[in-house]
């Protein structure tokens, strides 16, 4: 009988459920003797790009476990960490995807309160900073935009919010500004996150899931703050896992879904966990959720 062959030479399995505890040692100990773990772990930051000597040497490292994590995960788990740049979001997207280990407080699985919005006015030329900012945000702007938040740092202060209703990070959530919720989110306490717009009481991560399938978003907002799974709009209890099956969006359903802990469903909190199965029901994914634990 012919010999069974590794996946690749990194790894003799693609990461599953069953090979994850087996998958992760072996990607870290290649990463190891690659000397690219530090880029990967949370050991070593990414440097800032003036620091050109040592921002170059990152890149080469990072683009070197990029690949390795990108070639190993198997084709099913592209999606996660489609779009990534940087080697160590890529590891703890799929690190926590397969470790569901979110412990969240009593009063946190229990529909959490979050921050209320403050709605500040602004001055015409402050005005007109932020919706410059926002433009520039919309449009995947990360320069102009980060320009106009070092002139007026206090958007992103906790209680910030404009009588437009959205924080920067609710807009890059929304249009799926990948690189730009990844520098946010390193500018922001994880308390940002909590943060609910004016109109619809939607943190960033349920703008971002009921907007785009895009998985690498939402896995970016729930690395910053896992809290932000529990939290659902004040007025209809849905989590952002319901929200995201209520949109059409299946995959990114299925993925919240597996990171969400289970307690967040069970009676006591609501009407959560009746919502979301109504959510499942009506799109048709009644059936695959139960697969997915």
């Amino acid at each position: 009988m012919e010999a069974r062959r590794n996946f690749n030479d990194i790894v003799a399995e693609p990461l599953t459920e069953d090979s994850s505890e087996d998958w992760f040692e072996w990607v870290k100990n290649y990463l190891i003797s690659r000397d690219l773990w530090t880029v990967t772990s949370s050991s070593s930051a990414r440097p800032e790009r003036y620091r050109v000597k040592d921002f170059a040497k990152w890149r080469r490292k990072n683009a070197a476990a990029l690949h390795v994590i990108r070639i190993s995960c198997g084709p099913h788990n592209q999606s996660l960490i489609r779009g990534l740049s940087e080697a160590k979001r890529a590891w703890d997207i799929l690190y926590d995807t397969y470790n569901n280990d979110y412990a969240l407080s009593p009063a946190t699985a229990s529909a959490p309160a979050s921050p209320p919005a403050v709605i500040t006015e602004l001055t015409e030329a402050e005005g007109l900073e932020m919706s410059n900012m926002l433009k520039a945000i919309a449009e995947n702007n990360w320069s102009v935009a980060k320009a106009c938040i070092d002139r007026y740092p206090q958007v992103l202060d906790v209680n910030f919010a404009t009588s437009m209703g959205e924080t920067p990070l609710h807009v890059a959530a929304k249009f799926g500004r990948l690189g730009i919720v990844e520098e946010l989110v390193r500018l922001v306490p994880e308390e940002y996150l909590e943060i609910r717009d004016a109109y619809y009481n939607n943190t960033p991560l349920a703008i971002a899931v009921s907007h785009s399938e895009l998985i690498p978003v939402a896995a970016c907002l729930i690395i910053k703050n896992k809290k932000a799974l529990a939290i659902p709009t004040l007025s209809d209890w849905e989590i952002p896992v319901t929200r995201a099956f209520y949109s059409g969006r299946k995959e990114m359903g299925r993925y919240l879904y597996r990171v969400t802990p289970l307690e967040v469903f069970q009676p006591e909190n609501g009407t959560v966990g009746p919502q979301f199965l109504h959510a499942c029901l009506r799109c048709g994914e009644l059936g695959s959720i139960t697969t997915l634990r």
